[in-house]
């Protein structure tokens, strides 16, 4: 081939070898992925009211099992089951009548007694004047003067025995001891009942009421510190702590209770200590023996970091959080996580104000990737500044 048809070739050669490269070169551009979309909210600094979480238990202040002092059948239950009584009312009466005539006998014995009293004094008063003329003898006085002390010995036996009728007639008529609310009877109307039978009912006074609930002994100091006291008697009622109930509902009372009793020992088998709260429980909402979330806030707001817990993740080292730096570069940071803030949770270690963390689009990242960031929308102001250690919706409010 002539030499100037080779470097035709060649130059036509070349010319293709590079339209290819730029082609591929192109290609290689188009390619490359532009980066991936994230959502991202500030660390953010609020003041908020720290609270404590602990698992109640409702406890009656007074509750007492209704039972017979007295045998005998069962006439009339006089409180319906379930229904609210108050102190004295008359719940369950036994039939009285033969107490009632064991009353009228012994009644009967104490007049007789009586009668054997004052003549037994008075034969006394007249052996005591015939001794001054010497017409008895002293030991006829001697017998008088015991048959006397008989006769009132007599008297005080047969009083303490209509006494005792007496209580056996009343005991036939059960009353309640104080105001509260009777459960249901054990017993029906007719039957034979004694002190042996069990309880007739149990009656519960239900408001106030108290609540109580185990804390640590790190704990307890906390609590006694918001309660204002150095030592674990509670002083002006337990009014210097705040202290709510949440229902099985998740319905939390507004009216709030107050520290009524601190325990003077540890349990040693589970270092805890009892606490009690006691709550006017006005609409009888809390129950004894039902289990409630009791929460201690504290008196003074502090000001801590907080994101949305979107933004927490969790591995074997931890909780951590996506962080995007100024120039859109992805660290991972782990963190110290504190209480439940609503929809947020405090940081107390980790993070610094102002810092972009991640909370949606978790998934399409890893520490060192380049992303692009949108901001999450302003939260509402109606947020919750009470910070707890619930992780359920906010809670609804409630008389």
């Amino acid at each position: 081939m002539p030499i100037a048809h080779r470097t035709r070739a060649s130059q036509l050669i070349g010319r293709l070898a590079a339209a290819a490269l730029a082609g591929m070169l192109a290609a290689t551009a188009v390619a490359q992925p532009a980066p991936p979309k994230v959502v991202t909210a500030p660390v953010v600094s609020r003041e908020i009211a720290q609270e404590a979480e602990f698992i109640g238990r409702g406890e009656a202040i007074d509750k007492v099992d209704l039972t017979a002092r007295v045998s005998g059948y069962l006439k009339s239950q006089n409180a319906p089951s379930g229904t609210n009584v108050k102190r004295g009312d008359l719940l369950f009466q036994i039939d009285s009548d033969m107490y009632q005539a064991v009353l009228e006998a012994r009644q009967a014995d104490v007049a007789q007694a009586k009668a054997s009293l004052e003549n037994a004094q008075l034969d006394l008063k007249r052996k005591q004047e015939l001794l001054t003329r010497q017409t008895v003898s002293q030991a006829d006085v001697d017998t008088a003067t015991a048959a006397e002390k008989v006769a009132a010995a007599q008297v005080a036996a047969a009083e303490a025995a209509a006494r005792q009728a007496q209580l056996d007639v009343s005991y036939t008529k059960i009353t309640a001891p104080f105001d509260g609310r009777i459960g249901r009877a054990q017993v029906s109307v007719g039957a034979l009942i004694s002190p042996t039978s069990g309880p007739l009912a149990t009656l519960v006074k239900e408001a106030p009421i108290y609540v109580a609930f185990s804390v640590s002994d790190r704990t307890l100091i906390d609590v006694m510190q918001q309660v204002g006291t150095t030592s674990p008697q509670v002083p002006d009622g337990g009014a210097g702590a705040k202290v709510y109930v949440e229902l099985a509902n998740g319905t939390r009372l507004k009216q709030p209770g107050k520290i009524a009793y601190i325990d003077n020992r540890i349990d040693p088998a589970t270092g805890a200590i009892t606490v009690r709260a006691q709550f006017d429980n006005e609409q009888g909402l809390i129950f004894d023996g039902g289990f409630v979330d009791v929460f201690i806030q504290s008196e003074t707001p502090v000001t801590r970091l907080l994101v949305p817990q979107t933004a927490i993740s969790r591995d074997q080292k931890g909780s951590f959080v996506l962080v995007v730096s100024s120039d859109n570069l992805v660290q991972q940071r782990y963190v110290q996580t504190g209480s439940q803030n609503g929809t947020d949770m405090v940081i107390l270690d980790g993070l610094r104000e102002g810092e972009q963390v991640i909370i949606q689009g978790l998934q399409k990242v890893r520490p060192g990737a380049t992303v692009e960031t949108v901001a999450a929308p302003a939260p509402n102001n109606g947020t919750d500044n009470t910070a707890t250690t619930d992780a359920a919706a906010p809670k609804t409010d409630s008389e």
